[in-house]
């Protein structure tokens, strides 16, 4: 499926999970059925857990949006 999204688009993406491996924090969330995987910064570890993130398109890459 090819992704029509842009590099700066902004959008508000379900928040499926929080995962820890190798002591680093990831935020997983889903846009068009795939999981996407962010790191956390420290100073969000201690905000408290949306049902949202706002997320940011860094670029695409294979038709498949990397978010930061």
């Amino acid at each position: 499926m090819k992704s029509n999204l842009q590099k700066g688009t902004v959008l508000e993406l379900p928040l499926k999970e929080i995962r820890t491996e190798n002591k680093k924090s990831y935020y997983i969330v889903t846009h068009e059925n795939r999981e996407h995987a962010l790191i956390m910064f420290d100073f969000q570890k201690e905000d408290p857990i949306k049902d949202t993130l706002r997320c940011v398109v860094k670029e695409v890459k294979d038709d498949i949006p990397v978010f930061v």
